[in-house]
Formats: structure tokens, sequence, C-alpha cells
């Protein structure tokens, strides 16, 4: 298993894995567990989209949704905001035609030269090649015993 950085920039799909049954579930409780999390305060309102989400869909219950949402918030993300974020946001969503949400992730990173760690591999391939440093989930998830 591969060791996450000291401090990242988060995503909702890579911080809600921990609270769901998802394959990657053990992946971001990795992440979740031996990283600094930083994130636009924007995680806490994509975060609940999708739990609302797993709760129409019955994947979860209402009573799991509301448990996630104070986990969450008692997580100590280190909420970044900064006069250049919406006006870098913009031209990063504009440069590599990605949404304004995803490009303020990538924003953060590159204004704090952190990593982001996302599930959302659509934005992966977006952003390959760009010099945005973007690390997927699923680089987290255990290995099996004698793997390396």
């Amino acid at each position: 298993m591969n060791r996450p950085p000291a401090r990242v920039i988060i995503d909702a799909s890579a911080l809600l894995p921990y609270w769901l049954p998802e394959p990657l579930s053990a992946a971001s409780i990795h992440v979740v567990g031996g990283s600094a999390l930083c994130a636009p305060s924007l995680i806490y309102f994509e975060a609940g989209n999708i739990l609302w989400k797993s709760v129409t869909r019955g994947f979860i219950g209402i009573e799991q949704a509301r448990q996630a949402q104070r986990d969450i918030h008692d997580l100590s993300i280190e909420l970044i905001e900064d006069i250049q974020l919406p006006s870098l946001t913009l031209e990063i969503a504009h440069t590599y035609q990605i949404s304004f949400y995803d490009a303020a992730y990538v924003a953060i990173g590159k204004l704090l030269v952190l990593p982001l760690i996302t599930a959302d591999q659509r934005l992966i391939r977006a952003m390959t090649g760009t010099g945005h440093q973007l690390i997927a989930l699923e680089d987290f998830m255990p290995t099996l015993a004698g793997e390396e």
C-alpha cells in the first residue's frame, strides 16, 4: 500500500468512500487517517449531495448520512479560501474543460503546491499531462499479503 503524502487536497469523491460501502473504502480510510486534509468549503456541499444520493438510492439510511455529515465536520479539514482562487478556478475550468467545482480543487493544489487525491477518473484523465498533481484514490488501496 502506498503511503499518502503528509498534507493533501482531497475532493468529495475521495473522502466519501470512508463512510460508504464502496470498493475504495479502504483507500479512503488510509488517506483520511494518514494525511492532513485541505479542501474548499465546497466539499461540505458536495459530500452532502453524495450522501443524499446514497440515501435516495437505498445504499445507506438517513441516520448513517447524518452521522457521516457530523463526522466529516469533525475531521478538521483545512478550508482554503484565497482571493486568487475564483479567478484561477475559472482559468483552469476553461483551459481544461472541467467543471468549475473540480477546477476549484485543482486550483487549490496549484496554489498550495499539494497533490489532489480524487476517485474521479474522468478528472484524472482530463488533467493528465497538464503539470497539475493528481493522485488516484485507488493508489492507496491495501495490497494482499505478500504483494508489493
